[in-house]
């Protein structure tokens, strides 16, 4: 005779279960959000299907490197919007850059970019200092040491002949300073680098050119102490005798990851 208990307990089992995957996040309705997408033995990877931009739709993924889980999140505009892909570990920090291969076996690039780019013309007002442009640096985007920011400023000098001065200020420091210069029209421009050295330490690489009446050189080297963790303001300060004697017409601030 068949054991009739055992089956009906089996089929409850099942029914179980299978009520259990129902209410499982991949099959419930998710107002159409987020789409299971299975890859299929023996591939290594399945196309994303392209996704409607004016819905809210975002892929969010774990993976683990070295021990230390980081997510993934990709998405068109919206809330996370503009279109992006972001790669971070958990809590405030960027743990380890995110890379591409490059081509040869074992061989990746860390990948950085463009935090700002100013393009809005302003002026010195009066004799005293002024700051053209500033950027608010976020904290932690120099996470490991090597992490390094890329900061390109340019503008002009007013057509009168007096003392004009320029200056890179990071938080509390000066990071480059131009010394007073009597320049008369033309243009300037002003490089620096500032590579993470330490939590509460870097060091600047900078230099400078303009032309007036003649053109003048300088550069600089130093090392500075600013906290990684915190916004810090990055500023182009200037003195001049008179209001529009100095202009800034750029500023742009590049992020670049030490090297994987």
């Amino acid at each position: 005779m068949a054991d009739t208990l055992a089956t009906n307990v089996a089929e409850n089992y099942q029914a179980i279960i299978a009520a259990t995957q129902m209410l499982m996040p991949q099959k419930a309705v998710m107002m159409n959000l987020v789409e299971k997408i299975t890859i299929p033995k023996g591939h290594g990877s399945v196309q994303i299907p392209r996704v409607n931009p004016s819905a809210l739709a975002v892929v969010v993924g774990n993976f683990g490197t070295n021990s230390v889980p980081k997510s993934v999140l990709i998405s068109p505009a919206g809330t996370h919007g503009p279109n992006r892909m972001q790669v971070a570990a958990p809590g405030t920090t960027n743990i380890g850059p995110f890379s591409v291969k490059t081509g040869a076996p074992n061989n990746y690039a860390g990948v950085g970019g463009t935090l700002t780019n100013a393009t809005i013309q302003s002026g010195s007002a009066g004799t005293g200092a002024t700051n053209l442009q500033t950027f608010m640096v976020l904290g932690h985007t120099l996470t490991n040491v090597g992490d390094r920011r890329v900061i390109r400023a340019a503008g002009k000098f007013s057509p009168v002949a007096d003392a004009k001065q320029i200056k890179l200020i990071l938080g509390s420091e000066t990071v480059f300073d131009s010394g007073s210069q009597t320049a008369n029209a033309g243009a300037w421009v002003v490089n620096a680098e500032i590579i993470r050295t330490g939590n509460t330490s870097q060091a600047v690489n900078a230099n400078y050119s303009g032309t007036a009446e003649s053109l003048f050189n300088t550069a600089n080297s130093l090392d500075i102490a600013q906290t990684n963790g915190i916004n810090t303001l990055l500023a182009i300060n200037v003195t001049c005798a008179a209001n529009g004697g100095v202009t800034n017409r750029t500023l742009t601030v590049t992020y670049y990851p030490v090297a994987p």
